[in-house]
């Protein structure tokens, strides 16, 4: 049996953590300041709002058959998977870190986003003469009865809404690296550190749907066809990667954030589906659930560019990831029924969770507001 419930409280315990990391205060021995800009072992808190774009696979339900309504010959995408939309992020630095010799540094940071989208798109498939027909094929074949809605001089309208919630959390460690230099018997060596900081952290992250669909052949059969279905995504897992910044002077600085993470998938598909037959004789009401496992590579990129007010820093950011492996519905498109002329025979049999790839991309603004300064001395 599949622990989708599990998996979802897990990824929430990734959240309490992160949110429950205790703040560690402030470190003063002399040397060089961290400064404003949150540079490692700083803490500081960042808050960005961006235009986010995702692509995640199609909705294709509607088929376009031989005039006998025997043999699928192709389909209709009713929705492509086109999303944008508000994102929201924020991260925590340094809410914990401790020196380490050599004026090596490890400390810890949180971040998390959210983003919630809504598309509609309309389709249409109409009967060509003695040609083509159009069908909307139930999500369960129930053999011995055909229940296929549309067919002989169809005209099929369909109007399908989409809600997708793209969410994640990621408590992560940070080292990074620095040498003392100079120095006497009079002065204290100055700590200068690398731009780069290695991560190394535990992420949970989620693709949540729920669809709409309602086809009305407007050709013969006036009642429609209701689906409806959700599909939930989440991923549990780790990652690895690096942050770099480098002073640009005037105040400006330039960040690359990049990480690349292997997440184990639990997905869990609800669908519901009601109709009629061609005659509008037969009401159709269907459930179906179905659940499924896998694994992903996740990868992330982000630059942002910004300057330094000293009560905060102001700046801008693209984002970039990538999902190796999101849900992807096959739905059936068969309906055999004991034998022409009512076998419709299609592409695929059953319903099943397949996979494809996608991406998101987000550009916006981001402020970090330093809490504190740290300084570093020799050990």
């Amino acid at each position: 049996m599949r622990s989708h419930t599990l998996t979802r409280t897990v990824a929430v315990a990734v959240l309490a953590l992160g949110l429950a990391a205790p703040a560690a205060s402030a470190q003063d021995a002399g040397g060089s300041s961290w400064g404003a800009m949150a540079l490692p072992g700083g803490q500081s808190v960042k808050v960005g709002l961006g235009w986010s774009w995702i692509d995640l696979p199609d909705i294709v339900m509607t088929s376009i058959t031989d005039w006998s309504v025997e043999n699928v010959l192709d389909k209709i995408t009713d929705h492509d998977g086109d999303f944008d939309g508000l994102r929201v992020d924020m991260e925590v630095d340094g809410i914990w870190h401790k020196p380490l010799h050599n004026g090596a540094m490890v400390s810890l940071a949180f971040d998390a986003f959210y983003a919630r989208f809504e598309s509609t798109r309309t389709s249409q498939c109409d009967f060509v003469g003695v040609t083509t027909d159009c069908v909307i094929v139930p999500i369960i074949d129930t053999p011995d009865q055909y229940f296929t809605t549309g067919g002989f001089f169809s005209r099929l309208r369909t109007t399908t809404t989409r809600e997708l919630t793209h969410w994640g959390a990621a408590l992560e460690a940070r080292v990074s690296r620095g040498a003392y230099v100079g120095g006497s018997l009079k002065d204290t060596p100055i700590l200068v550190r690398s731009p780069w900081q290695w991560k190394l952290g535990l992420g949970a992250r989620g693709l949540d749907q729920e669809v709409r669909l309602r086809t009305v052949d407007v050709g013969l059969v006036a009642d429609p066809v209701d689906y409806s279905e959700s599909l939930d995504a989440t991923y549990l897992g780790g990652f690895v990667g690096a942050v770099g910044t480098w002073d640009l002077g005037n105040g400006f600085a330039l960040l690359v954030d990049g990480d690349i993470g292997y997440y184990y998938v639990d997905v869990a598909y609800r669908g519901s589906y009601q109709g009629q037959n061609p005659n509008g004789t037969v009401f159709v009401s269907q459930s179906l659930a179905l659940d499924a496992d896998d694994t992903a590579f996740v990868g992330a990129l982000k630059i942002e560019l910004k300057k330094d007010f000293g009560w905060a820093a102001l700046g801008i950011f693209a984002e970039g990831e990538w999902y190796s492996w999101v849900p992807k519905m096959l739905y059936n498109d068969y309906d055999l029924a004991g034998g022409p002329p009512f076998d419709l025979v299609g592409f695929q049999q059953g319903t099943v969770i397949s996979s494809d790839d996608a991406f998101v991309y987000t550009l916006g603004g981001r402020v970090t507001i330093p809490l504190d300064e740290f300084a570093g001395s020799p050990q």
